[in-house]
């Protein structure tokens, strides 16, 4: 027998007397010796019978117990079906009952526990999509960690371990699908912070605008109620402050018919005085404002009379017309009084 030939997992030898005489049972750990007798009975044994009682055997086994180590690549079909996960394995395994593996006559144990490993890897890696290719070596390794094997013949699965993982070409193909899908996150993103920055200028301008819209109602209702009130130079005053409303104040004024020809002569006045209007153009407008006034209080011409007159009542004439009463008139009074009498 050569006991340093790991590949031998049996070896048997008849037994003459002479070889009776001088056999020694193996006791290194690593062979176990099982006789057999006449009647076909094997038995271990683990040291030598002697005495008249001690009958000779008709011939020895020596069966190796030593831990093996194996490796193996496979591939196991995912739940896809048409996708397989390729399977390295590595297992550890040992012959445990040394009669069953004389008897079943092992004599490669790769063909007893190859494929019962490779049902298992089938089984388990059937409940799991390509893509969870680690989620399925985790189990895998999970369930030969938990126990031992019996492999049948004789022989034991002690342990497994497995490195599990998608087919190169779908390798690939999740690759460039997962890049694909964080390009896509990343888009989705800047996207939504485009439309919550829309949407926040959109609020904002919103506000703006009836916060203005606001203002512009409560200062008209301001004017008006001066004017309402008789107080002109409270009417007066608000406008010297905002010399931008006054266009708006005359046409809201025309247009609800809250101003007469002596009160628009009034805060033509207080305008003057004001110097939010010089005399030069003092006249002028007051006539202009008298024509409007005078026209949108007439009743409305029937078809077939007179031509209307060429006054144009639209409130942005009227804010046209009155434009130049925003600006401040810094020519004094008396230069103006003096080119007249030179004159």
């Amino acid at each position: 027998m050569n006991a340093n030939n790991p590949e031998v997992l049996i070896y048997y030898s008849e037994m003459s007397v002479e070889s009776w005489r001088r056999f020694r049972p193996q006791s290194d750990g690593y062979w176990l010796t099982v006789s057999l007798d006449r009647n076909g009975r094997l038995v271990p044994i683990g040291r030598k019978l002697s005495g008249p009682f001690a009958s000779r055997p008709t011939g020895v086994f020596w069966v190796n117990v030593a831990v093996h180590h194996a490796s193996f690549q496979v591939e196991v079909p995912t739940s896809e079906h048409t996708l397989n996960f390729v399977v390295q394995a590595h297992l550890s395994w040992r012959i445990t009952d040394p009669v069953r593996a004389i008897r079943d006559n092992v004599r490669a144990a790769e063909l007893v526990y190859r494929p019962i490993v490779e049902q298992h890897l089938r089984a388990m890696g059937r409940q799991f999509d390509v893509d969870r290719f680690l989620d399925a070596e985790q189990h895998v390794n999970s369930f030969f960690a938990s126990r031992t094997l019996e492999l049948g013949c004789g022989l034991t699965l002690l342990e497994c371990r497995v490195q599990l993982r998608p087919d190169a070409e779908t390798l690939s193909h999740l690759r460039r699908r997962t890049l694909n899908q964080r390009a896509e996150e990343r888009r989705l993103a800047e996207h939504h912070v485009t439309l919550r920055d829309a949407e926040f200028e959109h609020e904002i301008a919103n506000l703006k605008g009836q916060n203005s819209i606001a203002r512009e109602q409560i200062r008209m209702e301001h004017y008006l109620s001066a004017l309402r009130d008789g107080d002109l130079s409270l009417f007066a005053l608000q406008l010297a402050s905002r010399r931008d409303d006054v266009g708006k104040v005359i046409d809201q004024l025309i247009v609800q018919r809250d101003v007469n020809t002596q009160s628009a002569r009034e805060i033509i006045t207080l305008l003057l005085d004001k110097g939010m209007l010089n005399k030069r153009d003092g006249d002028q407008l007051l006539a202009k404002v008298n024509a409007l006034i005078d026209s949108a209080t007439k009743p409305t011409s029937v078809a077939g009379s007179d031509s209307a007159p060429d006054i144009e009542l639209t409130a942005s004439a009227i804010i046209a017309d009155t434009a130049s009463l925003s600006a401040l008139d810094t020519e004094p009074d008396d230069e103006e009084d003096e080119e007249d009498e030179g004159a």
